[in-house]
């Protein structure tokens, strides 16, 4: 089978992205238009020479040819390709030898590796950073003089939450019948007290 590898650029070669392929030239470039365009939809994965397209103008890029190879694999085709990545100053971002896929897979595995933290909990990869704000994840790793006033400071909140809580329920609300009520006690007076029940029988 007949391989290519190419490389698309700008007029002075200051960007370069370096692919291969089965296709002609022609064809290949056809491609790299048209997901380039579903691409800018939404609806294609960016290929790294992309985003020099959307910033610099897809018109001033250019398909050309580096090599020809006449192998019967794709693997060997990689490493051809992966020896002219390495040797050029390119935009790629995927090592030839890696689909996108591939790639994709690799940094999920990665971002779902679990770690043992010294706080005593565990979390994945891709969650450290969430972790280590937990109000378990900071007193965990405080000195003991930190998680004293930490003890002292949820105390305080709690017992704040308790009063405020306790104020909702006791505070006195005015009924349109012309009673009032505690919070708490809503549902007895709008149900039982003679004075709301009168007012319902007057103004129904």
């Amino acid at each position: 089978m007949k391989w290519y590898i190419y490389k698309i650029t700008n007029a002075d070669e200051s960007i370069v992205y370096v692919g291969s392929t089965t296709k002609t030239l022609k064809d290949r470039w056809r491609c790299h238009l048209g997901h380039y365009k579903m691409c800018l939809d939404g609806r294609h994965r960016a290929c790294s020479i992309y985003y020099s397209f959307k910033e610099y103008g897809i018109e001033n890029f250019s398909i050309s040819l580096i090599s020809e190879h006449k192998i019967s694999n794709r693997q060997k085709l990689n490493e051809f390709e992966q020896l002219v990545i390495n040797d050029t100053d390119c935009v790629n971002r995927i090592p030839a030898y890696k689909t996108v896929s591939e790639m994709i897979q690799q940094k999920t595995n990665v971002s779902s590796e679990i770690t043992v933290c010294k706080c005593g909990e565990t979390y994945t990869r891709g969650h450290k950073a969430r972790h280590e704000q937990t109000e378990h994840h900071l007193y965990g790793v405080a000195s003991e003089e930190e998680r004293k006033n930490i003890d002292i400071a949820r105390e305080d909140a709690d017992r704040a939450r308790k009063e405020a809580l306790k104020a909702r329920r006791n505070a006195v609300i005015e009924c349109e019948c012309g009673g009032s009520y505690q919070k708490a006690n809503k549902s007895y007076h709008v149900r039982k007290s003679k004075a709301h029940l009168q007012w319902l029988a007057d103004h129904h």
